[in-house]
């Protein structure tokens, strides 16, 4: 039996208005990051503890449960370990919500911390579909790109990384929504790198539907 969803569809964002637009910042790893990583470990440790007690055709199978646990655990900390590297990054956007079909000006401005120098910045506005199908064990995860627009960037060295762009929605793509188990997501991507580490900034958006003429 299907349950009616109730209330707004559209996601919240956290957000600041101000004189000049709406401010949005990006993310910074919080405890709950910290907490996946602590689970990561443990199950990592676990799958070792089982490999190293077992014998035969159930050590190798636990043992690659380990190596499994692990590169997913350290491909987890690396991400981590490059978010933490971000010092600030806020993006301001006028106007708010977007709108498909209207025009939008996004300043942005990023620094690293101990004032890194950035050698590049790639940017890149997101539209995602995601689905859950099932539940339990049976579940299923499925996304993909509905839209993607590359963000023109200035290619110089830099320690504090200003950019503006200004660029049209097309009306025919879905504006944000948010139910139980499907979601369209707007989001600008950005990758500063710096000594040869790439460290991600995103922003989520909201977008609502064009004005009917």
């Amino acid at each position: 039996m299907y349950k009616l969803h109730r209330g707004s569809v559209l996601p919240r964002v956290a957000v600041k208005h101000t004189a000049e637009g709406t401010v949005v910042q990006a993310p910074r790893p919080t405890a709950s990051d910290v907490g996946q990583l602590v689970l990561y470990g443990i199950a990592f440790l676990m799958f070792l503890g089982a490999a190293l007690m077992s014998k035969g055709g159930a050590a190798l199978f636990r043992g690659l449960n380990a190596g499994g646990g692990l590169m997913g655990f350290l491909a987890m900390l690396s991400h981590y370990l490059r978010r933490r590297r971000l010092f600030r990054g806020t993006l301001l956007v006028r106007p708010w919500p977007i709108r498909l079909g209207g025009e939008v000006t996004m300043k942005y401005r990023a620094m690293l911390k101990k004032s890194a120098p950035v050698s590049s910045l790639a940017a890149k506005l997101l539209c995602v579909e995601e689905v859950i199908i099932g539940g339990g064990r049976d579940v299923q995860k499925k996304s993909g790109a509905l839209y993607e627009l590359d963000l023109q960037c200035s290619k110089h060295e830099r320690r504090i990384v200003e950019e503006e762009w200004t660029f049209t929605l097309p009306p025919t793509l879905p504006p944000s929504f948010e139910v139980k188990c499907n979601y369209v997501r707007w989001r600008l991507a950005t990758v500063l790198t710096t000594s040869g580490v790439d460290v991600p900034a995103d922003f989520a958006l909201l977008v609502i539907p064009e004005i009917a003429e």
